[in-house]
């Protein structure tokens, strides 16, 4: 039986230059970014990016994978407490509202722990519910600002 390919032409979410990055690698160099620059270059002055060549913040973090005993999935603490401080920065700064803030963690388990977190913050902080948090999966087909 044949196999139908079906190849992607236009990118309507994300931002140009992570576009022409995996077009040149995965595309040949035909994939066309036609996302609203008004949206993928509004975070542009946000302090963190100043001097990034893509509009991405990535942090090599060391940490330890753990278990604990009511679940099979995994976590890493350290990891949970870069995504504590980048929120904080992104609050901090005016451009962001907490609603347009996604968080996607590869286990459930890191998943309750950020949504656990959060609750408790919720105590002083009660804007940070508005923060989506979930697996993968879960944000599959969303659009978030970050």
């Amino acid at each position: 039986s044949a196999v139908t390919k079906i190849h992607l032409v236009n990118s309507y979410r994300a931002h140009h230059e992570i576009t022409r990055l995996y077009s040149s690698l995965f595309y040949n160099g035909s994939l066309k970014s036609v996302a609203d620059r008004n949206i993928t270059d509004s975070l542009i002055n946000w302090p963190r990016l100043e001097g990034a060549p893509l509009p991405a913040v990535f942090r090599h973090i060391e940490g330890v994978e753990g278990q604990d005993p009511d679940s099979p999935s995994w976590y890493n603490q350290k990891e949970i407490d870069a995504v504590k401080q980048e929120i904080n920065h992104l609050l901090g700064w005016s451009g962001i509202l907490p609603g347009e803030i996604g968080i996607i963690a590869p286990y459930r388990k890191q998943v309750q722990k950020i949504r656990a977190w959060i609750h408790k913050e919720r105590e002083t902080r009660p804007e940070l519910g508005q923060i989506s948090v979930g697996t993968t999966e879960s944000f599959q087909g969303k659009e978030m600002k970050v």
